[in-house]
């Protein structure tokens, strides 16, 4: 099998020839595209073939280019305070809207309403996913907990309540 052509390319820089007699005879060219527009003009050229050592020139030029424009710069990073960890945010975030829910505040003057242990049980079980919540932030537990161990203790002892009562 022969060829019935050789492909040859030409540096568009320096005009040096390369024909392509070998696989790698192309090995480390390179081409570009830079277009513009002057005074209303376009400039630039389209597709031009670059040799190697073309190529190196061009990459280094414009390399030394930015070089030069990154050591003028004297901006500074802004300095900001230490951020704490998402987790450690959304928690707090959590606990706040938690806090000031009024939910939290109706449900204990609720809880203060109820008369027998199995209402206490149906209330608890309707309100089970905030109740969950609540319990999990340890700023609302203790006040949650406390609540409720002091209704079970009111509902438990009818008797005790209403002797204290008359006293």
């Amino acid at each position: 099998m022969s060829r019935d052509r050789i492909e040859v390319r030409e540096c568009d820089r320096c005009k040096a020839k390369v024909e392509a007699r070998e696989l790698d005879a192309f090995a480390r060219w390179g081409s570009g595209t830079i277009t513009g527009e002057r005074e209303g003009r376009p400039v630039g050229f389209a597709n031009a073939d670059f040799c190697p050592d073309c190529l190196d020139f061009i990459v280094s030029w414009f390399g030394q280019v930015m070089r030069e424009r990154d050591e003028k710069r004297t901006v500074s990073a802004p300095t900001r305070a230490p951020r704490p960890p998402a987790k450690e945010i959304a928690a707090k975030l959590i606990a706040d809207n938690i806090a000031r829910s009024p939910e939290l505040d109706d449900y204990l003057a609720r809880l203060d309403a109820i008369t027998s242990l199995d209402d206490l049980q149906e209330y608890q079980a309707s309100n089970g996913l905030r109740l969950i919540e609540w319990l999990a932030d340890p700023a609302l537990s203790e006040r949650v907990q406390a609540a409720h161990y002091a209704a079970f203790e009111r509902l438990e002892n009818p008797l005790q309540d209403e002797e204290q009562a008359d006293v």
